[in-house]
């Protein structure tokens, strides 16, 4: 429907409170829920333990099962893959979790997948633009002469980096878009980037200061496929136009 995305204020919760959610979801009574509460690896909760993304995603089920919430979508993340394939990653690819971020987002999915409520699960590849200030995009722009920013493996880190604006976009997309059944989409560009790549094409615009260190092979990129067919979905944000 054209009114999905509505204006409703401000309103903070915790979302490892399952009252609290429940609380606010029954007082804005929402169509749909975009469900990007999380803990990364690099931010100060994480010490504290990454299982609070599952809790939160329960959170989100339980309330929108009991409100009549149509659909959740729900921020997952690449890194449910793993980063051992030289190849696009599809949706249906075996999956390899093996950081405790990955198996919370991995988990959050399935929570998603057993609730009474429509939802899509945003498998997200590498974020850069702004906002995301560990992005190795903006580590690289913003390094210094004096502080040279560490590389690894400059031809065998590969990744898929996509703007915040295109992710935006995905997101929208997921939230309108008519379902028949729950979904799991990638959003990412499908451009395998290596490290020497990025870096050359920041260049153009940008003095970067790096001192490159030894790394094994790590690679991640996206088969669109899904996302162009279901969402109608390309990214059309490149590295340097970011």
């Amino acid at each position: 429907p054209d009114n999905v995305v509505v204006g409703v204020g401000r309103a903070q919760t915790d979302f490892c409170d399952a009252s609290a959610v429940d609380r606010l979801v029954a007082e804005v009574a929402p169509h749909a829920i975009v469900h990007l509460a999380g803990v990364v690896p690099s931010s100060a909760r994480a010490a504290a333990g990454l299982a609070d993304n599952v809790t939160m995603t329960r959170a989100v089920a339980s309330a929108s099962e009991r409100h009549g919430v149509q659909r959740v979508v729900l921020a997952s993340s690449a890194a449910v893959y793993g980063d051992s394939h030289d190849f696009a990653l599809t949706e249906d690819q075996p999956l390899d979790a093996r950081s405790d971020y990955a198996r919370s987002k991995l988990e959050s999915e399935a929570v998603l997948a057993a609730a009474d409520v429509e939802s899509v699960a945003l498998r997200i590849f590498n974020i850069f633009g702004p906002g995301f200030d560990d992005s190795l995009v903006h580590r690289l722009i913003t390094s210094e002469a004096a502080d040279p920013l560490p590389v690894r493996g400059l031809d065998v880190f590969i990744r898929d980096y996509i703007h915040v604006d295109d992710v935006a976009e995905a997101v929208l997309r997921a939230v309108q878009v008519p379902l028949s059944a729950k979904a799991v989409v990638n959003v990412g560009t499908g451009v395998a980037m290596s490290t020497r790549e990025l870096i050359r094409a920041l260049s153009r615009e940008h003095e970067l200061h790096y001192v490159e260190t030894e790394g094994t092979p790590s690679v991640s990129f996206a088969d669109t496929s899904v996302a162009q067919r279901l969402l109608s979905f390309r990214a059309s944000r490149s590295v340097t136009d970011g």
